[in-house]
């Protein structure tokens, strides 16, 4: 019939355990080989040069617009690290103890990583990681306190 799930996750944790890192040049040639490819054969130097040409008169260019739920989670990770850093201990929303404030906090947290870092990771097949252990009850959970307390994010 074939295998089980777990011997799947254990093939593939394995496998990640044993896998030899590539030598640094290996990375470096194929970035470079995959630049060639799609800039100069298949004639997308000129997508290049006009989202070139957008960063540098918007700030940003059309590819940001693409995936824009991944875009704005990746901006908004580091600065809701930071938030918590600076938040820590005395600003918690009306009807909620510094701990359960703490574990919503754990739980955005969560979401926007889990968004802003895998997300990227499952498109990108050169790296092989394509498998993540992902709590979907807690990134689903996350997902909602985020639109339920995206106004109490202040300090």
């Amino acid at each position: 019939m074939g295998r089980s799930f777990d011997e799947l996750l254990e093939e593939t944790r394995i496998a990640r355990k044993n896998r030899v890192p590539p030598k640094w040049w290996e990375e470096r040639y194929w970035a470079v080989a995959r630049w060639f490819k799609e800039i100069i054969l298949e004639g997308g130097w000129k997508r290049a040069l006009r989202f070139w040409w957008q960063r540098q008169t918007r700030g940003f260019d059309d590819s940001e617009t693409w995936g824009l739920d991944y875009t704005c989670c990746r901006w908004l990770l580091p600065r809701f690290k930071r938030y918590r850093e600076l938040s820590e201990g005395f600003c918690h929303p009306c009807g909620t103890t510094a701990d359960e404030w703490h574990n919503i906090l754990d739980d955005i947290e969560y979401f926007l990583n889990v968004e802003a870092e895998y997300i990227e990771d499952d498109f990108d097949l050169d790296k092989g990681e394509t498998i993540h252990i992902v709590d979907w009850d807690r990134f689903t959970k996350g997902e909602k306190l985020f639109g339920e307390y995206f106004r109490s994010l202040w300090w």
